[in-house]
């Protein structure tokens, strides 16, 4: 009885130690598994809305990029008859204190250039037409200000109609003051088809 009774708490301590092995498998595969089932959950993560982060972005610069050149005007740089440079801007009237419309400006780039800021802008194509553009010089300082820059202007190009041909040069004669030669600027083809295209647009 004695022998019995000393070998029974053995066989359950071997029983118990046998069973903590067969525990710890059994802990290790389950987070063996569920390691394997994060990593499948993560490489199921919606690509394609990481693949479009790119184009989006791309988007947006393109749109930003159109905005950029919609904030910025044409401008073109032409020399006059006697070799004078001058800065020529196609351009929306954004002061509200002002008519809108389509405007022209013209800045000397030489010094000495003196603009006359009561005659209009005489605009032909070489053939048979002719327009004479509003002259908006007061447009160029605050309401009120009478001391205008006097190697620049303005000019109301709603005064183009009928529209030019896109296809003829225009050539520009602007009024200079103190009795000087009117200058004589002759548009290439790019600021021609701007001028005709905003001109249809009127």
């Amino acid at each position: 009885m004695a022998v019995s009774s000393g070998r029974t708490p053995r066989l359950r301590a071997s029983s118990g130690a046998a069973a903590r092995p067969a525990r710890l498998a059994a802990r290790l595969l389950v987070a063996t598994l569920a390691a394997v089932l994060l990593i499948a959950g993560v490489s199921l993560l919606p690509r394609p809305a990481l693949a479009e982060a790119p184009a989006l972005a791309e988007g947006s610069a393109a749109a930003l990029a159109a905005a950029m050149a919609e904030a910025s005007p044409p401008h073109w740089t032409l020399s006059d008859a006697a070799g004078q440079r001058w800065g020529l801007v196609l351009f929306e009237q954004p002061d509200p204190a002002y008519p809108a419309g389509p405007r022209l400006r013209l800045n000397a780039l030489e010094p000495g250039q003196r603009i006359d800021h009561q005659r209009p802008l005489q605009v032909d194509d070489g053939a048979a037409q002719q327009w004479q553009l509003p002259n908006r010089s007061e447009e160029l300082v605050a309401a009120g200000e009478t001391a205008l820059p006097p190697g620049a202007a303005q000019f109301d190009a709603a005064g183009l109609v009928p529209p030019p041909s896109d296809r003829r040069p225009l050539r520009l004669l602007v009024p200079m003051a103190d009795g000087g030669n009117d200058a004589s600027l002759m548009l290439g083809a790019d600021p021609t088809q701007q001028l005709a295209r905003r001109a249809a647009e009127l």
